[in-house]
This record gives structure tokens, C-alpha cells and sequence, in this order.
């Protein structure tokens, strides 16, 4: 089986000749003059992308050396020698990838607006999608989503797959990296920036499967070169470039990691689009134009995350002209900011919906009966028509994703039903679950759209089931932390369900099994959805195997769906339409991933 993303092939093999002339007399010294020159010649070569991206152009620029080798008229015990001219073209392996021009800077500031501060900035400890939105523009990953979806090569040019456990990658040559004195992107700056981020102890590694966890990188062309093979241990996984694009690495230099250390997410240094140039927390975050990117340089000339937690204030920056493009918009917003003069509201479908998670190891949520019961007792269409709108969310139909093929569009989950809420309640009870015990629940107040109003929702019909519940919103940057960490600081710190939500930035449908169900060391499924069925990762290890959108992915995800959804780990909710404002001055559409790629933006 080949999975492959894109192909390059351009060799050169160049070799040196030598001519010497001997007389049967002996040898003649010869005095050579070599004449010099250098013949330019450039070639475009076409990278092939698959899954309907187009192909990308690469100028490349071949120096061939041409030696003029001359013999002069010289006596040698009275014979002479005539004149003889030999010219000899010797090609020269030297390929030079030119820098696109830079664009002109129409844009000299482009100002947007985040709901709360960042953790980091770093792929080895972001703890949510909205971090790497900002960082992704300093240091990029090898392969990415694109608006539409479609899995593409960035910073490597080709992944080919071998086997779910080889793979050889193909990076792009020329990238030049922010800081001068680290020269250009290779092979050794990517191993380096790979062990970085997965390294023991990070947040991260929790995210990557078991394969990826121990994987070895082999610099295969030398630690300049730009060839590696990885080597993922287990079974391995067919989904190792969609990890690629959900960040889990993003390309640094060896040398400034060396330097800085940890200190990486907190000034990032890479190769993309901006350079940063600060941090103010609970502020801004700014970066400005990278001339040399190697994707032809903005025509932005600096760039202003302004961190604005209160969602009328946010409106306001944009309504008035203080921002260009306002994420996370209300949507009794939606209108308001369509109608104005000088913006327009953008809907999208998210790759994210948001749920509570249930500690399934402890009393009560031991009980299933108990956690089915918090769910029937949630009016989730309520909750989309109150709050959103009836069209900022839609009810979730169970763990796979809507935007992907897997999902079979069926009906949503646990659909509201008090009375059978009730009645479960009462067996659980019956059972000697605690469940007259006080409940605390947790939701960010600073991440999501209404996330602080969706946990009053949970908490009102948890409320009405006649549960004992207290609520505790808190800031991104406490409460998420405490969730990525291992069980037994979780117990530490929270002491009861919590809202949080998962985007799929894999475009894989087995991704949320991956990060949040699968018991494995120090991940969050065997923190907060374990003990569970055995079956579950049986299935998840034939999951990662399968072709996506296959009719055996299909099928296997859908059975997957089921036992998750009756063994009801979570309180399903709603799954988003992200909701944009964006400025009038500029032309700009979202993914549904929640990565704004600046590059692209522009004015009208």
C-alpha cells in the first residue's frame, strides 16, 4: 500500500574529469590556465499534491560551471609543443531554490481579536486550537488542512507510506528560518523540533498515538539533508500526516532549540509568514512581515492579536474599525455586524463541538445509568435555539465529527427526555450511587462562544432533574491546563465534570477516540474514560489502519459511535458554526479548523 502526498524527483550527477597528456619521452609539466564562466540555467518543477490540491510551482536554479582549460606553446629540450585548447563543461552540483519576491505591503497592520490569553505558544504544550492559530504563523508543520479539507504537503514536500510503521519524507529545500545564523530548514532542524514537542512530560505527547510516541526519525541524505525516514513502533497508524497537520509538531532550528530550550513556546522561531516580536499577556501578541518567507512574503507588513476576553467589546474593536477579523461572534451578533458599514458576518462549520466530560472512575459517574441520566436530562435543542441562535450550533449525533464522511447525518443523541432522567436517577440511587452528593461543575469562561452560558444551561437542567450542583467557570489558561494533565493531579485540582471541545484538526473520524477515550500512558482516556470496554482499542488500532471515507471505515466507526455513546462517558451538546466578523477592507474566508492563515489575507 502507497500512501503518497506529492512527488519530487530532480537528480544531478555530476562528475569531475580529468585529461593528461603524456609523451613517450616522459612527463611534460604543463602550465593551465582555467578560464572561468557560469551558465544559468532554471527549471520549474511541478509538485504533485493529492486530494485535489493544486500543484505547487518551485523555481529552481542549476549552476553549471564551464572550464576553459588551455595548454600554452612551451620548449622542452628543444621540441615545441603547439598550442592545443581543450574546453571541457563541468556541471556542478548546485541547486539554488530562489525566494519568491516579496509582495507589496498593502495592509501595514492587521489587527485581530482573541478571546483569552494563550498557555504557550509552542506545539509541545498548547492546550487548545485558538493557541495554535497564533503560533502556526511563527513556526509551521510539515503538512496541513486546507480550507477545504484536503490534506496537504507544507513544510515537506512528500510523505510517502511504505507501511503503517515506514515512512520517508521529502522536505522542501531553501526554507529559510527567521533568525540568519540558522541558515536554512533541514533535516536535522525537523528530528530536532519532532523530539521537542513529543518529548516526556508535555502536554502533547498525550495527544500523538502509542506509534508516534516512540517513533525513531533517521536523517537518511545526512543531518543537511532533507530526506527522513520515520520509523512509528507498534502497528503504526495511516493517520501519521494528518498528525502532522494538527500541529503536533511545528519546525524550529536544532541550534535555537539548543539555545533556548522550553523557552521555545514563549518565543517562537521558525520559518513562517511572521517573525515574532511579542507577548504581553492578557494584552496582545505581535509579529511582523517575514521578507524572505518562502512562499513569496505577505502584503501584510505587521500583525496585532489583541486579547479581548468580553464579547461586546470585541464587537465593538471591529464595528468601529479597531479590528480586521474578530473570531468567536455571538451569534445575536450575527446580524448586527452583517448590517453594518464596513463588515460582514462569515458562518462556517466547525470541526469542533463541546461536551462534559464524566470521570467514569468515579462515584457517581461510575454509574452508568447515572451518566446516561445527565444526558437525557440536557434539552440540547434548547440550547441551539436560546443561545445560538438555531444556527450558531446544532445538537451533536454522537463522537464523530459532522463535517466528516463517517458521520451518517443521523439524529442527535440522547435526545431531552426529563422524565427518563429521572427515572434513571432513581435506579442509580437504588443502585447506591451517591448521587444526592454535591456535583461541581467546571466550564472556561474565555475559549469558546457562550462556553460560560452553555455550563449555566448544563447546570439549570441538572438543576431541574433534582441534582445538588454547584458551577465554577474559570479562565482557559486555569481550568485546561488541570485537564491536560495526568489523573491523579486532575483529583488534585477538579473534583468534578468539566466542559471543554474537541476540533478535529485531524480530518480523521478516529480522532477523538485517539485523544480523549483511548486508555493509554498518561492520556486522557484512561484519566477520565476508564475503566472501559477492551474492544474499544481493538477497534481504534483497525481504525487507524483504514483508508478514510472506505466503506469499512464506515462501518467500524460507526459501531465505534455506538458503544461510546451508549457507554455515555460524556454529556454530548452541540457542535459549532464558527461565527467570524470581518472587516470590509480585507478579502479573507475561514477554515473550518479554526486556523486563520494570514497569508492569505489581503485587501479587496
Amino acid at each position: 500500500m502507497i500512501y503518497k502526498l506529492g512527488h519530487f524527483a530532480f537528480t544531478r550527477e555530476a562528475s569531475r574529469e580529468r585529461s593528461y597528456l603524456k609523451y613517450l619521452r616522459g612527463s611534460i609539466n604543463m602550465r593551465s590556465f582555467r578560464l572561468s564562466a557560469l551558465a544559468v540555467l532554471s527549471a520549474s518543477l511541478l509538485v504533485g499534491l493529492m486530494m485535489g490540491c493544486s500543484g505547487e510551482t518551485t523555481e529552481v536554479i542549476v549552476e553549471k560551471e564551464v572550464i576553459k582549460e588551455v595548454e600554452v606553446e612551451k620548449i622542452v629540450k628543444e621540441e615545441v609543443i603547439k598550442e592545443v585548447e581543450v574546453i571541457k563543461e563541468v556541471p556542478v552540483e548546485k541547486i539554488v531554490v530562489a525566494t519568491p519576491v516579496p509582495a507589496p505591503i498593502r495592509i501595514p497592520e492587521l489587527i485581530l481579536t482573541q478571546t483569552g490569553n494563550p498557555v504557550c505558544l509552542g506545539a509541545d504544550c498548547a492546550s487548545s486550537v485558538d493557541e495554535m492559530d497564533i503560533f502556526t504563523q511563527f513556526t509551521e508543520p510539515l503538512m496541513l488542512l486546507d480550507p477545504d479539507n484536503n490534506l496537504i504537503p507544507w513544510l515537506a514536500e512528500s510523505l510517502v507510506m511504505h507501511s503503517p510503521t515506514d515512512w520517508t519524507m521529502t522536505l522542501r529545500k531553501g526554507v529559510k528560518f527567521h533568525e540568519a545564523e540558522y541558515g536554512t530548514m533541514t533535516a536535522k532542524d525537523v528530528i530536532a523540533s519532532y523530539y521537542h514537542d513529543v518529548r516526556e512530560g508535555t502536554a502533547n505527547k498525550k495527544r500523538v498515538p502509542a506509534s508516534m510516541q516512540e517513533a525513531v526519525l533517521t536523517a537518511t541524505d545526512g543531518d543537511d539533508g532533507y530526506v527522513i525516514d520515520w520509523k512509528l513502533s507498534g502497528a503504526g497508524t495511516a493517520s501519521l500526516p494528518n498528525h502532522l497537520a494538527a500541529m503536533r509538531t511545528v519546525v524550529t532550528a536544532k541550534g535555537y532549540i539548543d539555545v533556548v530550550g522550553e523557552q521555545t513556546s514563549r518565543h517562537p522561531m521558525g520559518t513562517g509568514p511572521f517573525v515574532f516580536q511579542q507577548w504581553q499577556p492578557n494584552v496582545k501578541i505581535t509579529g511582523s512581515r517575514f521578507d524572505d518567507y518562502w512562499r513569496g512574503a505577505p502584503p501584510i507588513q505587521k500583525v496585532v492579536w489583541k486579547i479581548i476576553p468580553d464579547a461586546f467589546t470585541r464587537k465593538q474593536e471591529l464595528m468601529t474599525g479597531g479590528a480586521h477579523i474578530l473570531r468567536a461572534l455571538e451569534p445575536d451578533s450575527f446580524d448586527e455586524v452583517n448590517n453594518n458599514d464596513g463588515t460582514r458576518a462569515i458562518s462556517v462549520l466547525s470541526s469542533r463541538y463541546v461536551y462534559v466530560v464524566l470521570d467514569v472512575d468515579e462515584a457517581p459517574f461510575d454509574n452508568q445509568k447515572f451518566r446516561q441520566a445527565l444526558n437525557y436530562a440536557v434539552n440540547k435543542q434548547e440550547i441551539v435555539d436560546t443561545l445560538f441562535g438555531g444556527f450558531g450550533a446544532a445538537a451533536v449525533n454522537g463522537v464523530t465529527h459532522p463535517f466528516l464522511c463517517e458521520n451518517d447525518g443521523g439524529p442527535p443523541v440522547y435526545q431531552y427526555d426529563l422524565a427518563k432522567a429521572k427515572s434513571l436517577i432513581d435506579e442509580a440511587r437504588a443502585e447506591g450511587a451517591p448521587v444526592d452528593d454535591v456535583i461541581k461543575l467546571y466550564a472556561p469562561n474565555d475559549r469558546y462562544v457562550l462556553d460560560k452560558e452553555t455550563g449555566e444551561a448544563v447546570l439549570g437542567y441538572w438543576k431541574a432533574a433534582g441534582l445538588n450542583v454547584e458551577y465554577y467557570p474559570q479562565s482557559r489558561s486555569v481550568l485546561f491546563p488541570l485537564a491536560l494533565r495526568s489523573f491523579t493531579e486532575y483529583k488534585a485540582d477538579i473534583d468534578g465534570p468539566f466542559l471543554i471541545g474537541n476540533g478535529n484538526g485531524l480530518g480523521r473520524a478516529e480522532f477523538p477516540y485517539e485523544l480523549w477515550l483511548e486508555n493509554k500512558d498518561g492520556g486522557r482516556g484512561r484519566a477520565f474514560a476508564s475503566p472501559h470496554p477492551a474492544s474499544w482499542e481493538e477497534d481504534l488500532d483497525k481504525a487507524r489502519l483504514l483508508a478514510s471515507c472506505s466503506d469499512e471505515s464506515k462501518a467500524l466507526l460507526a459501531k465505534m459511535n455506538k458503544d461510546v455513546v451508549d457507554f455515555a462517558p460524556w454529556v454530548f451538546l452541540v457542535n459549532f458554526n464558527d461565527l467570524y466578523g470581518v472587516s470590509d477592507e480585507i478579502e479573507w474566508r475561514p477554515w473550518s479548523t479554526e486556523i486563520r492563515m494570514l497569508y492569505e489575507v489581503d485587501l479587496r
